[in-house]
């Protein structure tokens, strides 16, 4: 699943962030990269979303909000989504991470371990 080409036309990422601070640095750094963001705010935003629309990357927080994100690996490998690469930003629980990885996550990252937003579009724009 990494390294899957991107597009040449406009981006489109699926950001499912409860409306957290690592939410908004997303939505700044890449809308400043290019991208479409288009933002959930629910687990149940996020499961209409990822059905109904194509997107070139999802990147699920699940820190420090809960959002379902292991359900919603799941829920989109009955999708249209279900080839895209999803990322996942999660709390310091390696069995929380190990079993995002095993439900399909492209990758996997505690939020603190990111260095930089340099860092975060690589992550995204070469899925992990």
């Amino acid at each position: 699943m990494t390294g899957q080409q991107l597009s040449n036309g406009p981006r489109n990422l699926l950001l499912i962030d409860a409306g957290t601070f690592v939410g908004d640095l997303v939505l700044k750094v890449m809308t400043e990269r290019g991208w479409r963001v288009t933002t959930a705010g629910s687990h149940e935003a996020a499961r209409q979303a990822i059905a109904s629309s194509r997107f070139d990357r999802l990147l699920i927080n699940c820190y420090p909000s809960r959002i379902e994100a292991l359900e919603l690996l799941d829920d989109r490998q009955t999708t249209v989504n279900a080839d895209t690469p999803a990322g996942v930003l999660a709390g310091p629980s390696p069995a929380e991470m190990d079993e995002a990885r095993k439900r399909g996550a492209a990758w996997v990252r505690e939020f603190s371990s990111i260095a930089s937003p340099r860092e975060l579009v690589r992550l995204v724009e070469t899925a992990g």
